[in-house]
């Protein structure tokens, strides 16, 4: 069983995720929301980092900002690339990712910037 599996399985998605939710952009019947307001860009942020739990964080956007489980997306600061997650639970307000990959000496933090990983991304 893989690592990722095994977390899933070993912590629900409840201790993954807190109840509470920030007010999110509405999606229109053929595409998330954050389509129009940027191209490529979820405009999701760290909202924590889970204490205890190795390299998973909280996200303030899920599945009503096309946050599905899958997802590869990018954790910035400024025009500093922080680090690489896989989103791997998601609810409809919020959602939870494990860290793939992380720069050396730079720790993520709540506020960190989160944007889909595309083909033209920078990669670490």
């Amino acid at each position: 069983m893989s690592f990722t599996r095994h977390l899933l399985c070993a912590l629900p998605v409840a201790v993954l995720l807190s109840s509470s939710a920030a007010a999110a952009p509405v999606a229109s019947a053929d595409h998330p929301a954050w389509v129009d307001e940027s191209p490529g860009l979820t405009r999701a942020h760290v909202a924590r980092v889970v204490p205890g739990v190795a390299d998973v964080v909280v996200l303030d956007h899920g599945l009503a900002q096309g946050l599905r489980v899958g997802t590869p997306c990018l954790i910035v600061r400024g025009d500093q690339l922080v680090g690489e997650m896989m989103i791997v639970a998601s609810e409809d307000q919020q959602s939870a990712a494990l860290i793939t990959t992380q720069a050396k000496g730079i720790a993520i933090q709540p506020g960190d910037d989160v944007r889909l990983k595309t083909f033209s991304a920078p990669v670490l």
